[in-house]
């Protein structure tokens, strides 16, 4: 019993001495663009996607393209 209580309160001192340091929104989003290589993201301007879907038999072929700012299309045949 005495053991648990000592090494309790050595714990809550180890604990308590520690200090903490939280990082900032902006130290946070600054590393994550880092990581993701925001500067190559922000220069794209468009952005093609494709595929399909085959539901009971149907096959649904789409293809979908947006440009910036604000302009998109999608193509897309029913039957095959």
């Amino acid at each position: 019993m005495k053991r648990s209580i000592i090494a309790t309160l050595i714990l809550s001192v180890g604990f308590a001495m520690m200090q903490v340091q939280a990082q900032s929104l902006d130290e946070v989003l600054q590393s994550h663009f880092e990581a993701v290589g925001q500067d190559k993201l922000a220069k794209v301007h468009s952005m093609k996607t494709s595929g399909s879907i085959n539901q009971m038999g149907l096959i649904f072929h789409s293809s979908n393209t947006l440009h910036a700012p604000g302009k998109c299309a999608s193509l897309g045949p029913i039957w095959d």
